[in-house]
């Protein structure tokens, strides 16, 4: 890959932060094999709306790496407690509690449409 191509793809990158962050005041932290989209709910308080690891690496060791790195970042900027949600029609449901509690994190049922998970960073 040419210089211009690498600083084409930074560029747009860029944008494509940008934008996010204009349109819903999340922010996205990337890994090699894939992101993090969040959103500070205060001071100490992290809201995670989505983990997208590329498929190839689902289930792996790559996987828990870049989330023990995100964990990192999160205790350099000051969070102790993160959540998400995680919509209970979705046919991956069962799988994606079954990895976020493997993962450490606990699981509430909030309503008929979703559950809470969330953990305290380490």
């Amino acid at each position: 890959m040419g210089h211009n191509s690498v600083s084409a793809s930074l560029h747009a990158l860029k944008l494509l932060r940008q934008a996010a962050r204009e349109y819903n005041d999340s922010d996205y932290k990337f890994y090699q094999c894939g992101f993090v989209k969040f959103k500070r709910e205060s001071e100490n308080i992290m809201l995670i709306e989505d983990i997208y690891i590329e498929p190839c690496f689902r289930g792996t060791e790559v996987a828990s790496i870049m989330l023990e790195q995100f964990n990192g970042f999160m205790k350099k900027e000051g969070v102790a407690i993160y959540y998400g949600r995680v919509m209970k029609g979705s046919n991956q449901f069962k799988k994606r509690i079954d990895t976020f509690t493997k993962w450490g994190m606990k699981v509430e049922d909030a309503n008929d449409y979703y559950c809470v998970v969330h953990g305290t960073v380490r």
